[in-house]
């Protein structure tokens, strides 16, 4: 179902109306809470547990989506919490918060962030034109950048040198980035940050 705000709008962050299930934010057979350090939970009839394990799952399930909700109940997913980032400076940054900033703007097809460890982030980008100058991408970081803290901000990027496909080995059969098979193939994504 198409969002009524229009196609610039993403699923993760969208508050129309149609984007809540029920009054609480959850379906009506599930609660919602976010755990002290980001995670989403779920509680309710979610399911027996797994084949062959006897242990009871937890009541509070954790989904590995970290994510809050707002005062109006609407959950706003901000990334997976086994990509979180954690820069030198000990702030955690979610690549997906940064990459979809990036992606918003108009020469970038797919972007990948890496920062872990390091004073800054970088990033690798794939543009929507095989042929955009360097410059339309320095423009797009620039702009996305703009929207960002600055502990979130990319200071290097390059560009990808084959697009992010299972054929490249740079994603899943699904389209999720290969982040390892992608820094291995861009080691100077980090720049001079880089160990």
């Amino acid at each position: 179902m198409a969002c009524p705000k229009g196609p610039r709008c993403r699923p993760s962050t969208c508050r129309a109306p149609t984007a809540r299930a029920a009054p609480d934010g959850a379906l009506p057979h599930a609660e919602l809470r976010v755990a002290a350090d980001g995670e989403i939970e779920v509680r309710g009839s979610l399911f027996g547990g797994y084949l062959g394990d006897r242990t009871a799952p937890p009541a509070w399930w954790p989904t590995g989506d970290l994510g809050e909700l707002d005062a109006e109940g609407f959950l706003h997913i901000g990334g997976r919490k086994k990509n979180l980032l954690i820069t030198a400076f000990g702030r955690n940054v979610s690549p997906e918060w940064v990459e979809t900033a990036l992606r918003s703007e108009s020469a970038v097809a797919q972007a990948v962030v890496f920062g872990d460890a390091q004073p800054a982030l970088g990033a690798v980008l794939w543009p929507v034109r095989s042929d955009a100058p360097d410059a339309d991408l320095q423009a797009a970081v620039d702009a996305a950048n703009a929207t960002l803290p600055d502990y979130a901000r990319v200071l290097c990027w390059v560009r990808a040198r084959a697009d992010f496909n299972a054929e490249a080995g740079m994603a899943t059969a699904n389209g999720r980035p290969q982040r390892a098979a992608i820094l291995q193939r861009h080691p100077d994504a980090l720049g001079a940050t880089a160990a």
